[in-house]
């Protein structure tokens, strides 16, 4: 993961998607879900992505899900180019090992909201 933060800041986008699963990956955020082919995902990197301004990866749990898969549970904090707030973002991922290495085959970003009282 720090090595991901770190493709993320420098805004590496090779780097970035050769961490997604070429199988494709599931994206959730906010209630919404979506299946993205690889190629799609890649796509959507090269033309759309800006990167962030800054972005840091907070209060990870690692959690096994079998031989061959991790869920990474935190927070990461992330500043759009141009803006001056940082935004707080709730994190799940499941991080499969696959021929290619490890890769994203699910990944939840979802703005975070005070907990309840």
């Amino acid at each position: 993961m720090h090595a991901y933060e770190a493709d993320l800041r420098a805004r590496d986008r090779e780097a970035v998607i050769a961490r997604y699963d070429r199988a494709g990956t599931f994206l959730l955020g906010n209630g919404h879900k979506a299946f993205l082919p690889f190629d799609s995902l890649a796509a959507s990197y090269r033309t759309g992505w800006a990167g962030p301004d800054f972005v840091a990866f907070e209060n990870l749990s690692y959690l096994r899900a079998g031989d061959s898969a991790m869920v990474v549970a935190g927070l990461f904090r992330w500043v759009q180019p141009g803006k001056p707030d940082t935004v707080l973002f709730s994190y799940v991922g499941l991080v499969r090992r696959t021929s290619d290495g490890l890769r994203i085959s699910l990944e939840d970003e979802s703005f975070a909201q005070s907990p309840p009282r």
